[in-house]
């Protein structure tokens, strides 16, 4: 834990961002299918185009704010991933190489 701790240090502010994203993403995804129900219940079997309207106009602004915290989760993840990989790499090199010079 320690050694998670020293090297996401500088990535606490990308981690943050992706701990925000993530539930916003899941909850969106979550709420899409009671505006389904609502549109079959309380549109098509009432015939109320409007509130078919009115929902699927809702659904499509879910959906859309679901796929912008989804890709920026994973975009931000992504890099931080690669970016934390980087730093241990060239750490755990350079704390190697030396034996190799020392034979």
């Amino acid at each position: 834990m320690k050694l998670l701790r020293t090297y996401l240090r500088p990535y606490w502010g990308q981690l943050t961002i992706v701990i925000i994203l993530q539930p916003i993403a899941n909850a969106a995804s979550l709420y899409l299918p009671n505006l389904n129900a609502d549109i079959i219940d309380n549109g098509v079997a009432k015939l109320d185009q409007g509130r078919i309207w009115s929902s699927g106009g809702l659904m499509l602004v879910v959906s859309f704010v679901q796929i912008a915290a989804q890709v920026g989760a994973a975009f931000v993840g992504a890099r931080t991933a690669m970016l934390f990989g980087r730093d241990v790499r060239a750490d755990l090199f350079d704390r190697v190489l030396p034996f190799r010079s020392a034979r």
